[in-house]
């Protein structure tokens, strides 16, 4: 996966892009790889939850377990998944306002 880092974003030029359209064009398209889906293989990993895409059903969280696909405790019997990616991080932890921890 890659992103677009601000360094790379504020390297582009606009004066090198006939219209504005062209110029957010080649920003997505840098922009592209973010959300990579990729083909279920010998490397998609098992036992660890991950998005996966069912032409079916679309995409949902799962895990390989067992020989079979599962979501949480469900087992997913209907489904064969072509593509997967990674789960993306969870947001990080907001501090209550009345924590002592947090500077006043």
């Amino acid at each position: 996966m890659r992103g677009i880092s601000s360094e790379e974003l504020i390297n582009f030029n606009p004066w090198d892009y006939a219209n504005q359209q062209d110029l957010l064009n080649a920003i997505l398209k840098k922009c592209h790889e973010l959300n990579q889906w990729m083909p279920i293989d010998e490397n998609t990993p098992m036992q660890k939850e991950i998005w996966v895409y069912d032409e079916r059903f679309g995409s949902m969280r799962a895990m390989f377990i067992y020989g079979e696909w599962r979501s949480g405790d469900v087992t997913l019997s209907n489904i064969n998944p072509t593509h997967w990616m990674p789960l993306p991080p969870v947001p990080p932890r907001e501090k209550p306002d009345d924590d002592p921890e947090s500077p006043s």
